[in-house]
């Protein structure tokens, strides 16, 4: 079996959110809710984003 390197890390990011690309009357709450439960958070955030708290592990990759 080969193996793989896993990271694994906390990424930060700060950020004004645009009132535009949120529904009428959400709170800031609301939009952060709204940010931290999106499936493509990625494409949300223009920011660059501070990265902490990087783990590796060695992992098989199945052949």
């Amino acid at each position: 079996m080969s193996k793989k390197i896993q990271l694994s890390m906390t990424v930060t990011w700060e950020y004004e959110p645009d009132k535009e690309n949120y529904d009428e009357g959400m709170t800031i709450e609301d939009m952060a809710k709204s940010d931290a439960s999106h499936p493509e958070i990625h494409y949300l955030i223009k920011e660059e984003g501070s990265y902490s708290d990087v783990k590796w592990k060695i992992i098989e990759k199945p052949q």
